[in-house]
């Protein structure tokens, strides 16, 4: 597998809360995992969306969101930009959030149930200003 285009560096983008525990934390993002289990297990399937009827295996969910990462990139997108994916449950949600990370987006979590005004809080809240929404 290709080394990555975008390796964020560890400083100033990880954060975490390590409560009691004997075992050490894992120091990894989100893709890194994806790149390792991918590594190991190319062909196995990573997502099924029942209802689309679409299954990717652990290569075809890399893939997509690494080319997915790239375009976001290319769009102007930069590490530490706050971006909404806003769908109902649909595995594209998850390929989004996937592409996010790898290209050092913060992934804005809002509820797809929000009404228009409850969504232009919560997206001036967060400070967030780029917005996608996956139609059903």
């Amino acid at each position: 597998m290709a080394r990555s285009l975008f390796e964020i560096p560890k400083r100033g983008y990880l954060s975490y809360v390590k409560g009691q525990s004997t075992k050490p934390l894992r120091e990894s993002t989100i893709f890194s995992l994806l790149r390792e289990i991918t590594g190991k297990f190319p062909d196995k399937f990573a997502v099924h969306s029942y209802h689309q009827d679409i299954s990717l295996t652990y290569t075809e969910l890399y893939n997509k969101a690494h080319n997915i990462a790239g375009a976001l990139v290319h769009l102007g997108f930069k590490p530490g930009d706050r971006l909404a994916i806003v769908t109902p449950n649909r595995y594209e949600w998850y390929v989004m959030q996937l592409a996010a990370s790898i290209s050092g987006i913060m992934n804005v979590c809002l509820n797809y149930a929000y009404q228009a005004n409850e969504l232009k809080n919560a997206l001036k809240a967060v400070r967030c200003f780029y917005f996608l929404y996956l139609a059903p």
